[in-house]
């Protein structure tokens, strides 16, 4: 997910419900303004939410929990 206030930003996570969440993050601010860049559905989603989280290691030191300062191809190759 991105937003156009934090340019170069990137939210990795994961939900059960992707249209209760997204809501959620709608419902806090007057502007339709988060984008939905990509989903992927996984059998295992605790394991497949590890993997990707230790694939962003490198990154760490340029996060603020799980928003990544990378670029959105990265994540999602990192992601397929």
């Amino acid at each position: 997910m991105t937003h156009p206030s934090f340019k170069g930003w990137v939210k990795v996570g994961k939900t059960v419900n992707l249209k209760q969440r997204m809501g959620q993050y709608k419902s806090g601010t007057p502007f339709d303004d988060y984008s939905l860049e990509a989903w992927y559905s996984y059998k295992n989603c605790e394991r497949a939410d590890g993997k990707i989280h230790m694939a962003l290691a490198p990154f760490y030191k340029n996060r603020e929990r799980e928003w990544y300062r990378i670029d959105l191809a990265v994540v999602k190759e990192m992601m397929y």
